[in-house]
């Protein structure tokens, strides 16, 4: 997990990208796929008291995605969201409140961010 300073998330997933991860490859924005995921970055948002970090989750022609690829097999929102409100909120963070739930925002404002390697099978 990185936590550097708070930024777009644009600037968020650049820096996630330059980042290699111990198997080599790129870095990107986190990507969650189990409620064990959400409790462990939800517990860890709140204990490093990160301001609601951006992950991977982006709004691609209309529809929801991760940025790594990845399947949208899991979703954690808060009651009420994703509500794209204004039509304006396109990217993804969790909030800082030990729930581990996702809000969407608009991708302009400055937060943390956690970056992971990717998470890819082997055979």
């Amino acid at each position: 997990m990185t936590t550097l300073f708070q930024v777009t998330w644009v600037e968020a997933r650049g820096a996630c990208l330059l980042e290699l991860g111990s198997d080599g490859y790129n870095a990107d924005l986190a990507s969650v796929h189990s409620q064990a995921e959400a409790d462990l970055l939800g517990a860890r948002v709140a204990s490093m008291n990160m301001n609601r970090p951006w992950i991977g989750m982006v709004r691609n022609q209309g529809s929801l995605v991760w940025t790594d690829g990845s399947a949208l097999d899991f979703e954690n929102w808060k009651n009420g969201e994703p509500n794209n409100w204004g039509g304006r909120e396109h990217c993804g963070h969790i909030l800082n409140d030990w729930s581990g739930k996702w809000n969407d925002n608009k991708c302009d404002n400055n937060f943390d961010y956690i970056c992971m390697t990717s998470k890819r099978m082997y055979y």
